[in-house]
């Protein structure tokens, strides 16, 4: 089990730092497990970021 927790200030916009997070939480989760990490953000904050914006 891996707890994250991070603090803002308020009013901070924090949908760039959550898609960054699951970035390299995807990427740690491909290492640990074998599976394929993501390569390109370009790619990968375009299937997601819209989720994080919404």
């Amino acid at each position: 089990m891996l707890r994250f927790v991070q603090f803002f200030a308020a009013g901070t916009d924090v949908a760039d730092f959550a898609g960054g997070w699951h970035w390299y939480l995807d990427k740690l989760d491909a290492v640990l497990t074998g599976g394929t990490a993501p390569v390109d953000w370009d790619a990968f904050w375009a299937e997601v970021g819209p989720g994080y914006r919404a």
